[in-house]
């Protein structure tokens, strides 16, 4: 091979990295604001101000939009383009689905084994901030607490495997929260199961962690799926 060929295929290659790259960088910018709730359900994502936004080419930002659609994040759409996916009673049916069994595992999991001082000390403080919140019906301070109580169980279950699927379904999970049924006093009836949870974990009790957990995110399902319902009626 000639130098001048390999000097092409090597510019190529570079290209190509340096595209992968600035769709990721993209992607991963666009995703934040999809769970930030700045981007909402069937809002139109224009190329040319993402990449006024993003300070990325215009290849990185179809490449990064290419990335979203293969994640399910992005619909592409005749006449429109590419827009944030909009969220069916399916989707939120099925996603429910999974997390229930997944998160209950993912309590179980935790319940299992013994706590260190931190972990502990984290329960404890998340617990104190759920039930404040609550009293305050401060629904922003809920929602915060609520949803780093979810997390920190997934991840101290020590389960990479679970940390994986549910870090996908957490963008679901996120794009309801500008729903109005987050905004509605029913809303708070669900920190009755995240204190049962709390204790269950606290105390190591991992029956009751995972059916307590299932039960809390059944009901979470059914409150979107019934607000959604009601919605589409109207």
């Amino acid at each position: 091979m000639s130098a001048t060929n390999r000097r092409t295929k090597t510019d190529e290659s570079d290209a190509s990295s340096s595209a992968a790259k600035g769709g990721m960088r993209v992607a991963a910018l666009v995703k934040k604001s999809i769970l930030d709730g700045r981007y909402v359900p069937g809002q139109r994502l224009v190329e040319v101000d993402l990449v006024s936004e993003t300070g990325e080419s215009r290849a990185h930002v179809r490449e990064g939009l290419r990335h979203l659609r293969a994640e399910g994040l992005v619909e592409i759409e005749e006449y429109r383009g590419a827009v944030v996916k909009r969220l069916t009673r399916e989707d939120i049916y099925l996603a429910g689905r999974v997390r229930e069994a997944l998160e209950g595992l993912a309590a179980r999991q935790i319940a299992e084994r013994t706590l260190t001082d931190d972990e502990r000390a984290t329960l404890t403080s998340l617990r104190s901030r759920l039930v404040r919140a609550t009293e305050a019906e401060d629904y922003a301070g809920y929602i915060a607490a609520n949803e780093e109580l979810h997390q920190f169980i997934i991840r101290a279950s020590n389960n990479p495997y679970l940390d994986s699927v549910l870090d996908r379904l957490r963008v679901v999970v996120r794009q309801t929260h500008h729903f109005s049924a987050y905004r509605s006093k029913a809303f708070f009836a669900g920190n009755v199961e995240h204190l049962a949870i709390i204790e269950a974990i606290l105390h190591g009790h991992p029956d009751v962690a995972e059916s307590m957990m299932r039960m809390h995110v059944r009901k979470g399902t059914r409150m979107i799926d019934e607000w959604l319902k009601t919605n589409d009626d109207q």
